[in-house]
Order: C-alpha cells, then structure tokens, then sequence
C-alpha cells in the first residue's frame, strides 16, 4: 500500500484530517479551481422572528422543498414574503440566468434560474449557493454540466461536512477543481449535445407519463363507469339529518364526487370484498428477520415498494403489521393522494411491519383478487374524492377507517379482474421502459461528454 505524504500547512489550510480527501484531491493535479471562474455566494434563511406572508406578493423565496422539476421550475409553488422582509434580504436576491447549487441536504445539485415571472423577485435559500460567473466566455450551461460530472460530484462528496444533515462550506465549493474550461464554441457543442439528449429523454418521459394517465382512462372504460362532470358547488347542499347522524358536519364531506360505481357489474362497499387491518400476531422468535416498509420505500409513480429494508419482530412494536400478499395504503395527507400504496411481495419470512399510517387490505374471499382492488384505489378519482373526506388537524389530515369502508368499488367476475390486472401491469412495464431508455440515453450522453471534458478522447 502506497503512503500519502501531507504536508501540515496543507492540513491546516483545507481543515481536513481524514485521509479520503487528500487521497481525492490528489487526484486531480492540472485541474484548476472552479473559483477561478466564480464567485461563490451564499443563500439566506428567514430570520428569527420572521415568516412568509399570508398574502402573495411579487417577493418569493426559493426552498429547495418547493421544486419538483429543476429544468422547469414553478415559481407559483414558493412562498412569499413581504416587501419589508424582501428588502432585509435583497442582497440575497437571484436573477435570470444565475447557476444555483444545492450545499445543504440533497447536496451537489445544480440548476440555472430561468423564466422568472415578470415583476417577480426571488431570495434564495441558505441551503443553496449561486456562482457568478466572472468571465463572459464562460456558458452557465456548460458549468452546469461540469458540476454535475462524476468527477466534481466526488469531490463534493469527499468535501462535504459528515453531520447530520450533510452540508458543504462555501469556501469548498470554491475550491472545487475542474478540468480547463474550453473556448466559446467547443463549450456550445458539448451543451447542444447535452440538451438534445435531454430532449429525447423528455419526450420518452412524457410518453411514459401519458402511458400511466391511460391507466385511469381504461378502467373507466372497462368497467363502464361514467367520469365525473365539471360542476359548481354554489349551490344549497340537502342531506336528510339520518345521512348526517353518526358522520360529519363540514359541507365538503357531503359535496357530490367521483365514485367508481359500474353500469356492468356489481358495485360493493370495499368492507365487504377485503379485511381492513386484519388481526395480525407474529408467533416467531422474537430475533426473527422481518421486512420493514417505511412510507418512504413506496415509490409514488408506480405504486411498488423500491428499497428492501429488514428489522426483527423485537423492533416491530408500535409499527403496521402486515403479511405477504397484503395491500398497504397510506391514510395521511400528501402520501395518500400521492399514490402511496403497493403490494408488499417477497417479504422476510413472510411477514414485515412498516409505518402507522397504513391501511392494511387483504381479500376477504379466493372471488376477489387484491391487485384489482390495488389499482382501483389507485385511481385518481377515488383518491381526489378521498381527499375531499380528510378529517383530522391541518397537516396530518387522514381517510377514516369509515370513509375507506364505505367506498364502493365494481366487483367484475375474477377473470375480469385477471384481464384488467394483466392489461394494466403491460401499461406500466412499457412506461417503465420508456423512462428507462430515456435515463440510458441520458447518461450515455453524459459519459461521452465527461470523457470529453476530461481530455481523455
């Protein structure tokens, strides 16, 4: 094994010790410094005593929380502030065309501002920085695609702070190395290059999404039930006092809304085709390995669990219990209209545990197939009318246990449902597909342009 030697005025300038970072930047010789070409400034948080405005104004403050898309950002999503706050933080401000990075959190991400609203001024966060560049030969672009490269990406790891929330100091971003940055026109090649390749990956995205849209269009269709109409709600609301007795009060509960009831087929309350958190007790040692499904592990697009997490049946207490087979749906807001929900499949020992704010499903009879009743309640009909029965705080709104049971799903005979099921799951694997050739194709492009960038072609 080789030895690394530092010299102490090296340890004391960088104010690192461990051996992982040096070993890192030694990698990089005849690299140059990313503040050669910006100035690293940071971000402000809301001061103490301070808070967003109730009202919209033309003041915005940019949260990394409040972007969904980083190439098309929806200013209509952040908070505002008020004029007085805005002037407090003014230096702060981020303008058309300035390249943003992430350093607190979710670091390394980058995104160039662009499309602010006309009229719009907008603060940045303290868990972000901007660079501004110094040198106008320099396309924010092409920066762009220099930061997010593999190889500055592992120096921004190597250089990040390990806390509890990972964080990197402005000083480090400076001293990030990159390699020389080429002239005007070689930099527009390489960033024409990339965003075709986005492009593509956008319309493979698209085609992807109207693929799962689809999927609500079809059941509709299949199972002959008639779309809910655009109507106003200006009008008196009527209930007999025996519909209100036992239920709730608020107006919105009671508002006419989208109920998966066929023209074709029996229309049953979803209390009647499957048990509602079942009676589940695990009889094995208490050391036994089971799956652990907490809400974050359910991916929201395709509904299926992605990260196959363990604990023991000791660490189980106070967690959802559930068995193989079985249907977790989350209850909560935004999870529930989200799309958090899946069948839990290849289960530790057959059995897991997982958040408290799961419902659990599971078929009463061999006549009902669970994946049916799984993409029936994925339909974004039932889950908007859902919303509308949230009782509970604001912030942890939840579906009663007697809303869920008095939903009513169609009840097609079981070859049916292993025709929707079937044709549904075919629907799905092409849009995964899609998407899958779209990242492919994306970081195809991005391998090319790194070895480019990093003179190794």
């Amino acid at each position: 094994m080789q030895a690394n030697e530092i010299n102490i005025s090296n340890i004391i300038e960088k104010h690192r010790m461990d051996a992982s970072f040096f070993i890192t930047e030694s990698s990089y010789k005849g690299y140059v410094s990313l503040s050669k070409y910006v100035s690293v400034k940071g971000g402000k948080r809301i001061p103490k005593g301070e808070s967003f405005s109730s009202q919209r104004t033309d003041y915005l403050y940019l949260r990394l929380s409040d972007i969904d898309n980083f190439e098309i950002i929806n200013f209509k999503k952040f908070n505002s502030i008020s004029e007085d706050l805005f002037n407090k933080l003014h230096r702060y401000q981020i303008k058309e065309n300035e390249l943003i990075i992430s350093i607190a959190g979710t670091i390394g991400k980058t995104f160039i501002i662009k499309n602010i609203p006309i009229g719009k001024k907008v603060i940045l966060t303290e868990n972000c920085a901007k660079l501004i560049i110094k040198d106008s030969n320099v396309l924010p672009e092409y920066l762009r695609i220099v930061l997010e490269s593999e190889v500055i990406q592992e120096q921004i790891s190597a250089n990040r702070i390990k806390t509890t929330i990972p964080k990197i100091g402005l000083d480090r971003i400076g001293r990030l190395k990159l390699p020389t940055i080429p002239p005007v026109d070689v930099q527009r090649q390489i960033v024409e290059q990339y965003t075709q390749a986005q492009e593509a990956k956008l319309t493979k995205d698209k085609a992807a999404k109207s693929l799962l849209d689809s999927i609500d269009i079809y059941l509709l269709e299949v199972l002959d039930i008639e779309p809910l109409r655009n109507h106003t709600f200006d009008k008196i609301i009527i209930k007999n006092i025996s519909a209100i007795i036992g239920n709730r009060l608020d107006v919105s509960f009671y508002k006419e809304r989208f109920e998966m009831m066929s023209r074709i087929y029996p229309n049953k309350k979803l209390s009647s085709v499957v048990e509602i958190d079942p009676a589940i007790k695990f009889s094995q040692d208490p050391n036994t390995e089971i799956s652990f499904v907490p809400m974050e592990c359910i991916d929201e697009k395709y509904g299926e669990i992605f990260d196959a997490r363990t604990t023991v049946i000791s660490k189980a207490k106070g967690y959802t219990k559930f068995e193989e087979g079985d249907l977790l749906w989350a209850k909560i807001t935004p999870c529930m209209q989200n799309g958090k929900s899946a069948i839990v499949k290849n289960l530790k020992n057959g059995v897991g545990c997982g958040s408290t704010e799961y419902y659990v499903m599971r078929p009463k009879n061999s006549d009902v197939l669970i994946e049916y009743v799984y993409m029936i309640l994925r339909h974004k009909g039932v889950l908007e009318a859902a919303q509308n029965s949230f009782g509970g705080s604001a912030g942890q709104q939840r579906v009663s246990r007697q809303y869920l049971n008095s939903i009513m799903i169609p009840l097609p005979p079981l070859e049916k449902q292993q025709e929707i099921v079937k044709n549904i799951n075919k629907m799905k694997q092409h849009a995964k597909q899609l998407q899958e050739e779209g990242i492919k194709l994306l970081e195809d492009i991005k391998h090319e342009i790194e070895q480019i960038i990093s003179g190794s072609l």
